[in-house]
């Protein structure tokens, strides 16, 4: 059986994103949204923690920064074809 949090929980199953491997993600996609979070390790300023969990929220508001993504495909599409 897999180990589940619950806030009363003895098993801590709680861990933070390395600070480094989220800033070079980061610098790519601009998160806005960390949707498993503590308010100690929460890498965006709008973050769910489990409590609020997160598979009941809206998540319509961007875990990714649209424009950048927009933005990345019109290049990608520009390049193939080759413009």
């Amino acid at each position: 059986m897999n180990p589940t949090y619950t806030p009363d929980s003895d098993i801590n199953t709680t861990w933070a994103t390395p600070q480094s491997f989220f800033d070079a993600l980061n610098a790519q996609f601009h998160f806005t949204l960390d949707v498993a979070a503590l308010p100690t390790t929460a890498k965006c300023a709008r973050f769910f923690t489990p409590e609020i969990d997160a598979m009941t929220q809206d998540w319509t508001r961007g875990v990714l920064d649209e424009s950048a993504l927009r933005a990345r495909g019109e290049r990608l599409r520009m390049g193939a074809e080759g413009v």
